[in-house]
């Protein structure tokens, strides 16, 4: 389901790196300098989520519709580690997909999803700590049901229009 990344046989320079993920976000990309170093730091931050505390949400947001937000989704989608794009899915799902695939979540449309969906926002707002990063839930077991604490511990994208009301 996921691309197989081989590593680069080569050492190569982080800045190196990083510098040219900036340079490819300001070619095809209106935003600041600073918005795409966050940007491309973010990217970076995806390939070491097993190692690190906290995971920031990187909320993409507009004013308004054809804003650039699927494209820099589209760019986002080549550039993380195991990117799983979503739209109008199941909290179900969601939380099942992080914790048997172990993705980078891109949430397509983040402000309708935000807006239809509290149990979806919940597992998108606890998944920032490893700590904090779990839902309980029900699961069957042979004939049995049996709680299972489920892990929603990833890196999240949201793209969406306003989000800053959501």
């Amino acid at each position: 389901f996921f691309t197989i990344v081989v590593p680069c046989p080569e050492p190569i320079v982080p800045a190196e790196l990083l510098n040219a993920i900036v340079q490819l976000l300001l070619r095809f990309m209106i935003m600041s300098g600073d918005q795409a170093r966050a940007v491309a730091l973010w990217i970076a931050m995806t390939w070491f989520i097993n190692d690190i505390k906290v995971a920031p949400l990187l909320i993409i947001t507009a004013p308004e519709r054809e804003c650039g937000k699927s494209i820099l989704l589209e760019m986002l989608s080549r550039l993380v580690l195991r990117p799983l794009t979503i739209a109008n899915t199941t909290a179900a799902f969601l939380f099942r997909a992080i914790e048997a695939w172990m993705p980078t979540l891109l949430v397509d449309e983040a402000d309708m999803f935000a807006r239809q969906n509290d149990e979806l926002k919940g597992i998108i707002n606890a998944g920032h700590t490893p700590a904090s990063a779990f839902v309980g839930r029900v699961v069957k077991v042979g004939d049995e049901f049996l709680p299972k604490m489920l892990t929603v511990w990833r890196a999240k994208a949201l793209p969406g229009i306003r989000l800053e009301k959501h």
